[in-house]
């Protein structure tokens, strides 16, 4: 299971990511263990949008990918943000049904309110919400 948080960045913050590898104790993040690619892919298409993460190569990465870090689309942010505590546990009871998704439901309920917290935060702030998956 890939390591993944999910970190709130300013352009200069995500060169910081860039040069050393991973989002620093300086900013605002989550650890997602497992809750990386495949999971927010599927609650994007849950949302009804077709994709979480901006198209493309990883917005920075190592040099041979082990790591990387990739904004998530404006939408995602906008839908993640929108989210009230009742859809935060219909999608998380939805999303422990796959099999990509191993998380406890109250957990990953935890997990998708923080990330709406963070996605308010992004918006206010004008900053990217951004997900880094160590493989």
């Amino acid at each position: 299971m890939p390591l993944c948080e999910y970190f709130l960045a300013s352009e200069a913050e995500l060169t910081s990511v860039a040069e050393e590898g991973a989002p620093s104790d300086g900013l605002i993040k989550v650890d997602a263990k497992g809750f990386d690619v495949v999971p927010v892919e599927s609650l994007a298409n849950r949302l009804g949008l077709d994709d979480a993460v901006e198209a493309g190569e990883p917005t920075v990465h190592g040099e041979g990918f082990e790591w990387f870090a990739q904004r998530l689309t404006p939408e995602m942010v906008t839908a993640l943000a929108s989210l009230d505590e009742g859809a935060l546990q219909e999608h998380a009871r939805a999303l422990i049904e796959t099999p990509e998704v191993e998380w406890p439901e109250g957990d990953l309920i935890q997990l998708l309110k923080t990330l709406s917290e963070m996605a308010q935060r992004a918006q206010r702030e004008g900053k990217a919400l951004c997900m880094w998956v160590s493989v």
